[in-house]
């Protein structure tokens, strides 16, 4: 494995577990994000 893919296989590791540490956090934003936008766009009873 050479240099360049070292740093990039660690970088991803870091990347992953920062996500990780935050994936309730996450999720829940992306709830609340979709939930505005399904109601800007007018769907109803949409769950």
């Amino acid at each position: 494995m050479n240099e360049t893919s070292l740093l990039l296989k660690a970088y991803y590791e870091a990347l992953y577990e920062r996500l990780e540490a935050k994936k309730d956090l996450l999720a829940a934003r992306v709830e609340e994000l979709l939930t505005e936008e399904v109601e800007k766009r007018g769907f109803e009873d949409f769950d």
